[in-house]
């Protein structure tokens, strides 16, 4: 059963302004796929394809037309309900609740898991358990704060959690997940 990191990056306080999305699919043995795209934030104008400059990680200009956070909500919103989806502690199921308000849909059903919440679980020894934390102690490098890479550090924590425990993807929902029905309701 394949489960679906996720982690948004937000400019603000504003949840639903998040500029930057990453997903990684994975199970227990492998990562299935990977997507990253820029964002218009909402209140941007998304009748028109948004161009947005970025730097990417040579420092050279990108500008790429990027999808606004409320069209990416009715496009995946739909492909991510029923999914097992996993972030590191429960901020980018605020951020999709978020999203959803101002997208006037409801957020996509489904099993939520907190990477942050097994990685306490399997290493309770460190210090704290954040993200890079968490990586450093499993020798682990990634570019923080980007969201394709920190989608893959939550994924490399759930995988190496499976493999050091024994569990297999129905134990870690059945331990760690909490279920959300899609209903009209926004969380």
């Amino acid at each position: 059963m394949p489960f679906v990191a996720l982690d948004f990056e937000t400019p603000s306080t504003r949840r639903s302004s998040a500029y930057a999305v990453g997903i990684v699919v994975f199970d227990r043995d492998s990562i299935r796929y990977e997507w990253f795209s820029w964002l218009a934030p909402s209140g941007m104008c998304d009748a028109a394809p948004q161009a947005i400059t970025h730097l990417d990680q040579e420092g050279a200009h990108m500008v790429m037309p990027t999808p606004s956070v409320l069209r990416l909500a009715h496009t995946l919103w739909p492909i991510l309900d029923g999914a097992t989806i996993v972030s590191h502690t429960h901020y980018d199921e605020t951020v999709v609740n978020a999203i959803s308000k101002a997208a006037e849909i409801p957020p996509p059903g489904g099993v939520w898991i907190d990477s942050c919440t097994i990685a306490r679980k399997v290493w309770s020894e460190l210090p704290n358990h954040r993200l890079k934390t968490v990586c450093n102690h499993l020798n682990y490098r990634f570019w923080h704060h980007h969201p394709l890479e920190d989608a893959r550090a939550c994924a490399h924590i759930v995988r190496t959690a499976m493999r050091v425990t024994g569990w297999n993807s129905h134990a870690l929902r059945d331990a760690f997940g909490r279920v959300r029905r899609r209903a009209g309701q926004y969380a």
